[in-house]
């Protein structure tokens, strides 16, 4: 609904958009994020902002071992196809209490996969840069490379910002 606002800040080189993708698949979607907007709707969003001629790209977020790594090619593939100009990703982190809410979720939602997943989590240290991250960071890369996707985020510019006059900025505490 913004594209037109989107668009003006893009001619001034002052705005960019990033969606995550986590999947293609609807219903893995709805599991992993059942109140966020489907997969179909992010890439629908990339066309429409790329045809604008808004600097539009994807990131893959979170990368989940044996849920959702296999996906990234077809994903990046996806998001070329939609006009996506760039693209990045980023591993399943869980910090702290996170990692307890998380092994619950995957004991109702994915009992089978719970074990392979948590193995990978734990023994490869995805999160530290470990074997199974090193694999999932290079098939990104082979993935984006064949899509024609940039690894670049576009280059911003700050020239037309004009500081508000008046009290706006006052809080007057």
């Amino acid at each position: 609904r913004d594209v037109d606002l989107l668009q003006d800040l893009a001619r001034r080189r002052a705005a960019a958009v990033t969606l995550s993708l986590t999947t293609l698949d609807e219903g893995l979607a709805w599991v992993l994020e059942p109140r966020a907007s489907r997969p179909s709707h992010r890439l629908a969003a990339i066309e429409a902002l790329a045809k604008a001629g808004v600097p539009a790209g994807l990131l893959i977020a979170p990368v989940l071992p044996s849920l959702t790594d296999h996906e990234m090619p077809r994903i990046l593939r996806a998001a070329a196809d939609a006009g996506a100009a760039f693209a990045g990703c980023s591993m399943l982190r869980l910090p702290g209490a996170v990692r307890p809410i998380f092994e619950g979720w995957l004991e109702v939602q994915f009992p089978d996969r719970k074990k392979k997943v948590l193995h990978k989590l734990r023994e490869e240290s995805c999160a530290g840069g470990g074997v199974f991250a090193k694999t999932a960071e290079a098939l990104f890369e082979a993935g984006r490379r064949k899509a024609g996707l940039s690894n670049r985020w576009p280059v911003l510019s700050t020239a037309s910002f004009r500081r508000p006059s008046g009290n706006q900025l006052t809080l007057n505490l």
